[in-house]
């Protein structure tokens, strides 16, 4: 997902053409240059390399210097990567701005937080306050941390005061109101993380569906159909591939299988009239045979005698 890199201006208000205002946070986009492309084949992970705020050339080091020279973008402070969307390209040398976003979506914004320096438990953790009642020594004390026989320490993470503020937040859902192209200017509404003059990065909402217009809903539209096309190109590239020969003992095993199972149904297709003469068959047979082994024995009766 692409990123825009800028500083909080400040605040102010649009009106509406129902004459309503609207209170937003201006914020100035830097145009931030394309200095790399990674991929999965070189770096193993794909990412846009992009460097903005521009600077003194004295000011950076040689390995930084050296980077930038080579994508001919000039001295540049700053360095980020994102990751691209599904079939989006870029190039080396072009140039990010808030055109790649449109109105009416809404939008995370990263910040560093106002410093609070050192605070307590009440304003750092919203811990209640003991009663403020003539007596009471328990008005904004921190309380009792563990118990004395069990279990005799404080356990690790315990809430308590300390620095506050100055870290990193990101506050979601925020409506993008209006872009101003010509002056790469974004005007969101909502509370914007940081003081003024403090650097943000504003991205699409991750927990919110966005819409895309303009030039952007035209490249996404593009990129989704070369993703298809080169989806059928593959599958047809894969139906031509010739397939792999199986071994001839399985080729053997399912042939005897198969004349197994078309012995079977021959037995069991056989009419009912075949069936019922090959049974009057053996029931002939059987008696013959009967009166064959009563003369053996017979026979041999009158030998012994």
């Amino acid at each position: 997902m692409k990123k825009i890199f800028g500083k909080k201006a400040g605040m102010t208000q649009i009106f509406t053409e129902d004459g309503v205002s609207i209170p937003v946070t201006v914020i100035e986009a830097y145009p931030a240059k394309v200095v790399q492309i990674k991929t999965q084949a070189t770096d193993g992970y794909d990412a846009v390399k992009v460097a903005y705020i521009e600077t003194k050339e004295h000011r950076i080091n040689k390995p930084k210097k050296g980077e930038l020279d080579k994508a001919k973008a000039g001295a540049m402070r700053k360095m980020a990567e994102f990751t691209p969307e599904n079939g989006v390209e870029y190039k080396v040398g072009d140039v990010i701005t808030v055109s790649e976003l449109s109105e009416g979506n809404k939008v995370d914004v990263t910040g560093t937080s106002k410093g609070k320096g050192t605070a307590g438990n009440i304003k750092r953790h919203g811990h209640r306050r003991g009663p403020m009642s003539h007596g009471s020594k328990h008005k904004r004390l921190a309380g009792a941390l563990a118990g004395a026989a069990y279990p005799g320490r404080v356990f690790k993470g315990n809430k308590g005061p300390g620095h506050m503020g100055d870290e990193q937040v990101t506050v979601q859902n925020l409506d993008l109101v209006k872009l101003i192209e010509d002056r790469n200017v974004l005007l969101v509404k909502g509370a914007v993380p940081g003081k003024k003059g403090g650097e943000v990065m504003v991205t699409y909402s991750k927990k919110s569906e966005y819409v895309l217009s303009g030039k952007a809903a035209e490249d996404a539209i593009a990129a989704r159909e070369a993703a298809r096309q080169k989806q059928e190109e593959d599958k047809k590239t894969a139906d031509k591939a010739p397939k792999k020969a199986q071994p001839a003992k399985a080729d053997e095993n399912k042939e005897a299988e198969s004349q197994e199972k078309t012995g079977d149904n021959a037995n069991e297709e056989k009419p009912a009239a075949e069936q019922e003469a090959a049974a009057e068959e053996t029931t002939k047979e059987e008696p013959a045979e009967v009166e064959a082994q009563d003369k053996e024995e017979a026979v041999t009766d009158d030998k012994d005698n």
